[in-house]
Protein backbone atom coordinates (compact mmCIF):
# COMPACT_ATOMS: atom_id res chain seq x y z
CA UNK A 1 0.00 0.00 0.00
CA UNK A 2 1.91 3.16 -0.90
CA UNK A 3 3.11 5.38 1.93
CA UNK A 4 1.59 8.48 -0.01
CA UNK A 5 -1.99 6.96 -0.42
CA UNK A 6 -2.35 6.91 3.23
CA UNK A 7 -0.90 10.43 4.19
CA UNK A 8 -3.05 12.13 1.48
CA UNK A 9 -6.61 9.68 2.26
CA UNK A 10 -7.91 11.20 4.67
CA UNK A 11 -10.58 14.03 5.69
CA UNK A 12 -8.15 16.77 5.13
CA UNK A 13 -8.19 19.04 1.68
CA UNK A 14 -5.61 17.60 -0.46
CA UNK A 15 -4.26 21.52 -0.32
CA UNK A 16 -2.74 20.43 3.32
CA UNK A 17 -0.54 18.21 1.46
CA UNK A 18 1.19 20.70 -0.78
CA UNK A 19 1.32 23.02 1.69
CA UNK A 20 3.37 21.57 3.27
CA UNK A 21 5.60 21.34 0.80
CA UNK A 22 5.56 25.10 0.73
CA UNK A 23 5.79 25.20 4.43
CA UNK A 24 9.39 23.02 4.57
CA UNK A 25 10.67 25.35 1.92
CA UNK A 26 9.77 28.62 3.55
CA UNK A 27 11.54 27.47 7.02
CA UNK A 28 14.48 26.80 4.61
CA UNK A 29 14.77 30.60 4.63
CA UNK A 30 14.83 30.90 7.98
CA UNK A 31 17.53 28.20 9.00
CA UNK A 32 19.77 29.65 6.62
CA UNK A 33 19.36 32.49 7.94
CA UNK A 34 20.23 31.17 11.08
CA UNK A 35 23.03 28.86 10.19
CA UNK A 36 24.33 32.58 8.46
CA UNK A 37 24.45 34.51 11.61
CA UNK A 38 26.48 31.51 12.82
CA UNK A 39 29.22 31.71 11.03
CA UNK A 40 30.63 34.79 12.15
CA UNK A 41 34.51 33.89 13.58
CA UNK A 42 35.02 33.52 16.86
CA UNK A 43 38.70 35.05 16.85
CA UNK A 44 41.27 36.06 14.23
CA UNK A 45 42.73 32.52 14.36
CA UNK A 46 39.76 30.79 13.58
CA UNK A 47 39.97 28.49 10.23
CA UNK A 48 37.10 29.81 8.14
CA UNK A 49 35.67 26.48 7.69
CA UNK A 50 35.17 25.75 11.45
CA UNK A 51 32.52 28.29 11.52
CA UNK A 52 31.24 27.51 8.15
CA UNK A 53 30.69 24.14 9.35
CA UNK A 54 29.42 25.18 13.11
CA UNK A 55 26.93 27.73 10.76
CA UNK A 56 25.78 25.02 9.23
CA UNK A 57 25.17 22.01 11.98
CA UNK A 58 23.16 25.10 13.70
CA UNK A 59 20.99 25.21 10.19
CA UNK A 60 21.01 21.39 10.31
CA UNK A 61 19.52 21.19 13.99
CA UNK A 62 17.36 23.32 13.62
CA UNK A 63 15.85 21.97 9.80
CA UNK A 64 15.49 18.69 11.84
CA UNK A 65 13.66 19.96 14.54
CA UNK A 66 11.25 22.37 12.59
CA UNK A 67 11.04 19.71 9.50
CA UNK A 68 9.73 17.27 12.60
CA UNK A 69 7.23 19.88 13.89
CA UNK A 70 5.52 20.99 10.43
CA UNK A 71 5.73 17.44 9.44
CA UNK A 72 3.96 15.91 12.44
CA UNK A 73 1.08 18.77 12.63
CA UNK A 74 0.57 18.85 8.76
CA UNK A 75 0.82 14.89 7.67
CA UNK A 76 -0.25 13.55 10.72
CA UNK A 77 -3.75 11.30 10.08
CA UNK A 78 -6.19 9.55 12.78
CA UNK A 79 -6.07 7.05 9.86
CA UNK A 80 -2.64 6.73 9.56
CA UNK A 81 -1.23 7.49 12.37
CA UNK A 82 2.45 6.63 11.41
CA UNK A 83 2.39 7.55 7.98
CA UNK A 84 3.83 10.89 8.68
CA UNK A 85 7.45 9.82 10.89
CA UNK A 86 8.04 7.87 7.97
CA UNK A 87 7.69 11.18 5.60
CA UNK A 88 10.47 12.86 8.63
CA UNK A 89 12.80 9.91 8.26
CA UNK A 90 13.03 10.20 4.46
CA UNK A 91 13.84 14.37 4.85
CA UNK A 92 16.33 12.76 8.09
CA UNK A 93 18.58 11.02 6.02
CA UNK A 94 18.68 13.72 2.79
CA UNK A 95 19.90 16.08 5.51
CA UNK A 96 21.89 13.45 7.21
CA UNK A 97 23.77 12.59 3.81
CA UNK A 98 24.04 16.03 2.86
CA UNK A 99 25.96 16.91 6.44
CA UNK A 100 28.20 13.80 5.52
CA UNK A 101 29.19 15.22 1.96
CA UNK A 102 30.32 18.24 3.29
CA UNK A 103 33.06 16.35 5.69
CA UNK A 104 33.88 13.91 2.38
CA UNK A 105 33.85 16.76 -0.13
CA UNK A 106 36.40 18.68 2.54
CA UNK A 107 38.55 15.92 2.92
CA UNK A 108 39.41 16.20 -0.94
CA UNK A 109 39.82 19.95 -1.29
CA UNK A 110 41.15 21.25 1.92
CA UNK A 111 44.55 21.49 2.18
CA UNK A 112 45.33 19.87 5.65
CA UNK A 113 44.45 17.03 4.27
CA UNK A 114 46.06 13.99 2.64
CA UNK A 115 44.71 14.00 -0.85
CA UNK A 116 45.92 17.41 -1.36
CA UNK A 117 49.33 17.27 0.55
CA UNK A 118 50.12 14.46 -2.48
CA UNK A 119 49.10 16.22 -5.07
CA UNK A 120 50.86 19.76 -4.03
CA UNK A 121 53.93 17.58 -3.30
CA UNK A 122 53.86 16.17 -6.75
CA UNK A 123 53.01 19.61 -8.22
CA UNK A 124 56.60 20.82 -7.55
CA UNK A 125 58.27 18.11 -9.93
CA UNK A 126 56.22 19.10 -13.00
CA UNK A 127 52.69 19.08 -14.82
CA UNK A 128 52.76 15.51 -15.61
CA UNK A 129 53.39 14.18 -12.34
CA UNK A 130 50.76 16.85 -11.11
CA UNK A 131 48.01 15.11 -13.20
CA UNK A 132 49.13 11.77 -12.44
CA UNK A 133 48.92 12.15 -8.70
CA UNK A 134 45.35 13.88 -9.17
CA UNK A 135 44.49 10.83 -10.85
CA UNK A 136 46.11 8.45 -7.96
CA UNK A 137 43.14 10.17 -5.18
CA UNK A 138 40.19 8.66 -7.64
CA UNK A 139 41.58 5.21 -8.00
CA UNK A 140 41.84 2.91 -5.03
CA UNK A 141 45.38 0.96 -4.44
Amino acid sequence: YPLCALAVSDERPVSTQSTWALIIHALDLVVSAAGIMCTRARSDKEEPMSAMIRGYTVALGLALVFFLGITRFMLYTPKAPAAWYHYFFCGMIGLLTSYILIFVTQYYTDYNHTPVKRIAKASETGHGTNIIAGMAVVRPR
